[in-house]
């Protein structure tokens, strides 16, 4: 009886002994698996998103504000007209790609900027009308000087300084 009491016991060990490991094992995996999730302090890929864009439209916003400064200085140093047009449609074109972006941006980030896109053109459309009225190099100046603060401060809020 002795023999029989002792290899149930042994039987019972060597059980537990397997099981142990196998409830070890399971519990490693188990932990391994969770290190494997995505920390909750790695941004998430939308943020990433929303980081890129905002980048993109600080590119176009920059491209924009030199585009400004060129024609202010063509403008300044005396250029033809005709020079002036093909910078003042570029510059068109630059603030309308501004405008869609800022569009497009606005229903997350800037719910004001709706206000952008006709403002940003109107500012274009106005300097043709006044490079067609023969304006002095004054007021044309004058008036590229109020479109570029209104670039700089566009950009100034999409970089996110300003807090309403």
């Amino acid at each position: 009886m002795t023999q029989s009491l002792r290899e149930l016991l042994l039987r019972r060990l060597n059980q537990a002994f397997w099981l142990f490991l196998l409830m070890s094992l399971a519990g490693w995996g188990a932990w391994r698996f969770s290190r494997l999730a995505t920390p909750a302090n790695e941004p998430m890929p939308t943020n990433r998103i929303d980081q890129e864009f905002q980048q993109l439209h600080l590119q176009s916003i920059t491209s924009l504000d030199s585009s400004v400064n060129q024609l202010r200085l063509a403008v300044m140093s005396g250029e033809s007209e005709t020079v002036l047009l093909a910078l003042t449609e570029q510059l068109r074109q630059q603030a309308q790609e501004v405008a869609l972006l800022s569009s497009s941006r606005e229903t997350v980030l800037a719910p004001h900027s709706s206000v952008i896109q006709p403002l940003l053109l109107d500012q274009c459309q106005q300097f043709r009308q006044l490079l067609h009225r023969k304006a002095s190099v004054r007021l044309l100046s004058q008036h590229l000087a109020e479109f570029q603060s209104q670039v700089r401060h566009l950009q100034y809020r999409v970089a996110g300084n300003d807090h309403p």
